[in-house]
Formats: C-alpha cells, sequence, structure tokens
C-alpha cells in the first residue's frame, strides 16, 4: 500500500458508491489507476466488501458500543462466540487485551441480556465501558417497501451497479440512482468499504475515544475536537460519554503522536483511550435482517 490507497480509502468511506471518475478527479491518478488499487486492495483482503449501512433507529433499534476485557488466549474462542450473537454486528480487536463490540438492541432490557451473555463468554472478564454514538435528532421516516428492497440489495453489494439492483429488486433502472441519492440524502443510507484494518500495511490505522468534560461549553469542546480531526477517515460523536471516536491511518507516526497530543490538550477533555485496531469482524446479516422484519411489518 502507499498513500494513494490510504486517499482511496478515505474517499469510500466517505461515499462508498464514489464512481473511479470522482476518486481520480479527488486523488489526481487515472480512473483505471483507482479501478486497479481498489481490486488489488480487495484481492490482498484489505477490502473485503462494500456493505450499506442503515439508520436502525426508523425501526427503533438503538446501537451501543461496549468495551470487552478478555484472556488473550482465549481470544478466538471468544471471538467466535461473541460473533454468533445475534444482536453483535461488528467487533473491532484491539493488539491489547480488549475488543470493542457493536450490540443493536432494541431497548435496555436487551442490551443488558447482551452484556451478561457477553461477560459469561469472556468470564472472569467483563465489560468495562459503553459507548453510545450520537445521531441526528430527526429520526428518518420508514422508507416505502420498494426503498426498502434496495436498502437490502445494497448491504449484500454496496457497490452493485444500477443494472444489478434493479435484476435483484425488480425496480426500473431509471429509478435506481435517485433513490440511492434520496436514501443518502434523508442519512438513511451510508454505503462502506468494510475495511480489515489489520492487513493495512505499512500504515498502521489507530482509533482513540475522547471524553469531554460535561460542562457548559462542552458543544464547543466537542467542535474543537472535530477540527483536529477533519483529517481523520473516520469520526463519530458521542452520546455518552460526550465526546468523539475517531479512526486515523498511520501514515506517519509523529503525526499520530501530534494528533493525540492535540487532543490531549484540547479544552474539556477528560480522558483519551487509545486503540490499536487488529481485526474488524462485520456481521452484515443483522440490518439485513432489520430491513427485512422491516417489509415483513409494512406488508
Amino acid at each position: 500500500m502507499d498513500v494513494k490507497d490510504l486517499e482511496i480509502l478515505a474517499h469510500l468511506h466517505r461515499d462508498g458508491r464514489y464512481s473511479f471518475e470522482t476518486i481520480s478527479s479527488l486523488v489526481g491518478i487515472t480512473p483505471g489507476n483507482v479501478d486497479r488499487r481498489i481490486r488489488l486492495m480487495i484481492r490482498e483482503g484489505i477490502i473485503d466488501r462494500f456493505s450499506g449501512f442503515i439508520d436502525r433507529r426508523i425501526f427503533n433499534y438503538d446501537t451501543t458500543y461496549v468495551r470487552l476485557s478478555f484472556d488473550m488466549k482465549n481470544r478466538g474462542r471468544i471471538q467466535k462466540a461473541i460473533g454468533e450473537m445475534v444482536q453483535v454486528a461488528s467487533i473491532i480487536t484491539n493488539l491489547d487485551d480488549f475488543m470493542l463490540c457493536e450490540i443493536v438492541h432494541y431497548d435496555r432490557a436487551a442490551l443488558m441480556s447482551a452484556l451478561r451473555a457477553m461477560e459469561r463468554i469472556a468470564s472472569p472478564h467483563s465489560v468495562t465501558a459503553h459507548y453510545v454514538p450520537r445521531f441526528r435528532e430527526n429520526i428518518p421516516e420508514v422508507p416505502s417497501i420498494d426503498e426498502l428492497n434496495l436498502m437490502i440489495a445494497l448491504v449484500d453489494d454496496g457497490r452493485a451497479s444500477e443494472t444489478e439492483l434493479s435484476e435483484r429488486t425488480d425496480i426500473e433502472e431509471d429509478r435506481i440512482a435517485p433513490m440511492i441519492e434520496k436514501l443518502v440524502h434523508q442519512n438513511v443510507l451510508h454505503v462502506l468499504p468494510l475495511v480489515n484494518e489489520g492487513e493495512i500495511d505499512p500504515f498502521p490505522p489507530i482509533s482513540a475515544i475522547v471524553s469531554v468534560k460535561k460542562s457548559a461549553g462542552t458543544e464547543k469542546n466537542l467542535a474543537s475536537l472535530l477540527n483536529i480531526a477533519k483529517e481523520c477517515y473516520f469520526t463519530q460523536v458521542l452520546q455518552e460519554p460526550r465526546g468523539v471516536w475517531i479512526r486515523h491511518f498511520g501514515k506517519d507516526l509523529h503525526a499520530m503522536d501530534d494528533l493525540l497530543e492535540r487532543m490531549r490538550r484540547s479544552d474539556g477533555v477528560l480522558d483519551v483511550s487509545v486503540l490499536l485496531p487488529d481485526e474488524i469482524f462485520y456481521k452484515r446479516e443483522v440490518d439485513r435482517n432489520i430491513l427485512l422484519h422491516g417489509i415483513e411489518g409494512i406488508s
């Protein structure tokens, strides 16, 4: 990999359906070179595939990330068992002895049930922290059945062509692009590459969860952190604890240290928890099943 590959990955995290021509204009290489590099990253396992991510709140589901400690010698068994849980949508395994698990739940009782199951699997270790993403206040309306079927197809293959999507959904081909544009604009859908960060070499990725003190200036402090993190390829504002989760490619260890130090010194910062992701396990059937159940409910 080189810096151009990292730039391509960063742009694909903004929109996984960007055309080769669009990425070409953004990174300064030919569309054919963009195509070749993406295919090579898929072949080498850096990109698993592309998938559509949904705003689960349209069907009253919430998302919580939890930090689970575990015994390194039992890592494989624990990760496999947790990955088989129906509530778990992804697992980010740290190089150290903990993992971040994405739990999809209908209410707090379902969340607590999932946490107890995870702690039984990882016993005697336990969940040590919760991270709740903050979303826009307005929950999008439930899409139409055609839109839900299109979203299912995009969960399965986020970069499928309009012709392929039309064949899978029986939606007229000329309606596909406007429907996707509408869903993305309404923040119902976001297509992303499923990246195995442990395979990115020689630029190790780094994550940091930066929490801020609750005070009158909290929103200003969050805005300051987001400004510092504008070079990162992923930023997620957290509702609980208040703060920001950033993910950044390690093009330069000195620059990474400088980024983290600027965050630590930012006004109102309470803590900076650093993660060095080793492997990411995505379970996309969670969102697929939510959409299928949504269609059944409408029908």
